[in-house]
């Protein structure tokens, strides 16, 4: 298994295991093509009604949000350095 893939699988289970992430759809890992033929990991979550959102993982240092929703404006376009700072993020919201 890739670090990428272990963070990927790590941050699922947290939001799994965090009862506020109760969106409809569930937690959904994925990896999505790039246009230059990279790969990049993906987990989609959300808050019922609030929120819809994505997290890229890039690399162990480097993951993107994009969102959508009245929760998502501390979100949308953010950069962090690593999962610990994922965690806080998402504690926050």
């Amino acid at each position: 298994m890739s670090i990428r893939e272990e963070i990927q699988v790590k941050l699922g289970d947290w939001l799994y295991a965090n009862a506020k992430y109760d969106a409809p759809y569930g937690v959904c890992p994925g990896m999505e093509t790039l246009a230059n033929s990279g790969k990049v990991r993906t987990i989609t979550f959300g808050m019922a009604r609030s929120l819809d959102a994505t997290v890229f993982i890039w690399s162990p240092k480097k993951f993107t949000f994009r969102a959508q929703g009245p929760a998502s404006r501390d979100l949308n376009g953010v950069e962090v350095r690593s999962y610990e700072e994922v965690i806080a993020l998402l504690t926050k919201l």
